[in-house]
């Protein structure tokens, strides 16, 4: 023992001791009302605001036969997430063929490159080097880190491609159906794993896969919700059986695409038949907060939970995961959930507090070569000229600008609505811009007329609507963008919707800013 040389050193070590053992106390105090939820060891997801985080993962390669694509210049990596968490790398191919990515996965993460690779394996600080062939495009070599695990992948991936074919069935006999095609890709991993005496790991890897491809398409069928023979499939039993099938495959071993695939399957399947399936109301808080109670899984529990989070997170609005931060803190105790929660969360909350710099990347007035290649954002320019004249045409007005498609019953419904917005705002600085696309012209001449002159209604050709989707990065319509005064885009997103509850509200509040 060190022996104490003066009062104010004694003194000195009674209040460490003191000060130390009421942090045990606390300790075990906190560890007793969370005796089976884990609380991870960072404070709050508000700690990430950086995708940057955890040790860096590189990746570069070597491209052979290039002429076979000239005009493939760049690649694209893209780390799967949920919605709002996706991260995505550009990189030029080199004069000597050469690429390199630094990229910081903060797990052992799927990983895709296109248009060289559909799937390989990544982790913090790998180390991977890639040979592909644009002659035998999709049939990448690995070397380095996890060389033969995403060789073995990729060779399977030549007989197996996850994609089930309903054949016109529903219902029970489309059930029936998947059952069989599912045995069938199980027989073929079996002959597989005996043949090249694969590893476990690669076990692993694939029965996941198979499960999670079988269970994502038995969900995106409908099937479980559907009246087909005129039976009501048991909406309850089939949330239980799906609950039950995904609780076998989850863990944090490997984090696959179709992990947040599948849970915000999940998540979307519980908020249509809710009440169904609990016999209460449906709202957003009773589904955040009873999730735990749906799955023996813990990880799979938080994964649902993550899903929730960041779904919210997606239209750009941080208020109600703030407002369940404590309890979201206490539950989400795996360290790769709550980084990327957490940096979803901020990411959100920097876009509303300074919109310009997100806005100017949309909007094609910066490039940032991490995020989009100088190629890209030359084909992009074609579109969002067409969006740049029209904010530059009407400077200190609000503008919501609204995509749709004369087939979509969406689309009409909310244009029906945009109409008996615009009237409660009629003479405010405000306007409404409806683009047409995935339409021909003539159709849309023949089928709309707007003369209201609060609304400018536009159609695009494919060539100008395919680069405003690229650049905005959405699929499928109605899709809505949200300009303040000052021409900075403030939202974005297929939630901004005239039906929605808060665009009306939005609206009104930039025009008071």
């Amino acid at each position: 023992m060190i022996e104490m040389k003066n009062g104010k050193t004694n003194a000195l070590f009674y209040i460490i001791t003191a000060i130390s053992f009421l942090l045990v106390i606390a300790f075990f105090v906190k560890l007793s009302r969370n005796e089976k939820i884990p609380v991870a060891e960072e404070s709050s997801i508000n700690e990430y605001s950086n995708q940057f985080s955890g040790k860096p993962a590189i990746i570069e390669g070597e491209i052979f036969n290039r002429e076979v694509y000239p005009q493939t210049k760049s690649l694209k990596l893209t780390i799967p997430a949920f919605e709002v968490g996706n991260m995505e790398y550009i990189t030029e191919i080199d004069s000597n063929n050469r690429f390199r990515f630094v990229i910081y996965p903060m797990a052992d993460r799927e990983i895709n490159i296109y248009p060289i690779s559909d799937i390989f394996l990544a982790g913090e600080g790998d180390s991977i080097f890639i040979r592909a062939d644009f002659r035998q495009i999709q049939n990448p070599v690995y070397s380095g880190n996890k060389a033969d695990l995403n060789n073995l992948i990729t060779k399977f991936r030549r007989y197996y491609q996850g994609r089930y074919v309903s054949g016109g069935k529903m219902g029970k006999a489309l059930i029936e159906e998947a059952d069989i095609q599912k045995n069938g890709f199980i027989l073929l991993l079996n002959n597989f794993i005996k043949d090249e005496r694969a590893p476990s790991d690669f076990v692993m890897w694939a029965e996941q896969t198979i499960e999670a491809d079988y269970l994502l398409f038995l969900i995106q069928s409908t099937i479980l919700s559907e009246e087909t023979d005129g039976i009501v499939m048991d909406r309850v039993k089939g949330y239980n059986q799906l609950t039950e099938s995904a609780d076998k495959i989850f863990n944090n071993r490997f984090i696959l695409k179709s992990y947040f695939d599948l849970t915000t399957e999940l998540v979307v399947y519980k908020k249509f038949h809710y009440s169904k399936i609990t016999g209460k109301k449906s709202d957003a808080d009773s589904m955040f907060l009873l999730i735990p109670d749906d799955y023996r899984n813990r990880y799979l529990s938080e994964f649902i939970l993550a899903a929730i989070a960041n779904g919210l997170l997606s239209t750009n609005r941080t208020d109600f995961v703030k407002k369940n931060e404590a309890w979201l803190d206490s539950y989400l105790s795996d360290p790769f959930l709550r980084k990327i929660t957490g940096m979803s969360y901020n990411r959100v909350k920097n876009f509303n507090s300074n919109p310009k710099p997100l806005s100017d990347e949309m909007l094609g007035k910066t490039t940032d070569i991490k995020n989009i290649s100088s190629a890209d954002a030359h084909k992009n320019s074609v579109g969002l000229k067409v969006i740049n004249k029209i904010i530059d045409a009407n400077p200190g007005k609000v503008i919501y600008i609204d995509f749709w498609a004369l087939w979509c019953y969406p689309c009409i419904s909310n244009l029906n609505t945009s109409l008996k917005l615009i009237n409660e705002l009629t003479g405010k600085d405000v306007l409404f811009v409806n683009i047409c696309i995935m339409t021909s012209r003539d159709l849309w001449e023949e089928s709309y007329k707007s003369e209201h002159d609060q609304i400018i209604s536009l159609h695009m050709n494919t060539q100008e609507a395919n680069a405003v989707m690229r650049q905005f990065r959405f699929s499928g319509v109605p899709y809505g963008i949200l300009i303040n005064k000052e021409g900075y885009v403030v939202d974005f997103g297929n939630h901004v919707r005239a039906e929605s509850d808060y665009l009306k509200a939005d609206i009104l509040k930039l025009l008071e800013n």
